[in-house]
């Protein structure tokens, strides 16, 4: 597990994500969960219920918003930066549309750090 932390806080660090916003804390929840079991992918309002759970939010709007939030901050940060990383990990879709559901920048993440543990 401390193995796992750490890789996430590499890969997140590497992204610039913000961690002083709450949608960093979520997400790295949201990427633990997904890791240990594929299937909360596909049910998303679970998933943001459960990481509401742990952080004693009731619902899971807000953990939806700030992981948005954090998603659509990373994108604008990199616009004029072009992170080969947030390139290599989401493809076009950053820098095309410059906007990426919560659904699959998690799941994104996810599949590239399995892809990573497997090589």
């Amino acid at each position: 597990m401390e193995n796992l932390n750490r890789r996430i806080f590499n890969l997140f660090r590497r992204l610039n994500f913000d961690s002083s916003l709450l949608g960093y804390r979520y997400m790295k929840l949201a990427v633990l969960f997904c890791l240990e079991n594929e299937n909360r992918i596909c049910n998303f309002q679970n998933l943001y219920k459960d990481i509401g759970a742990v952080y004693n939010i009731e619902g899971g709007g807000s953990v939806e918003r700030c992981i948005r939030h954090l998603a659509q901050r990373t994108i604008e940060t990199h616009e004029n930066e072009g992170n080969d990383l947030l390139y290599e990990i989401f493809g076009d879709v950053v820098f095309v549309e410059k906007k990426i559901t919560n659904k699959r920048f998690i799941a994104q993440i996810v599949e590239y750090m399995r892809m990573q543990a497997d090589s």
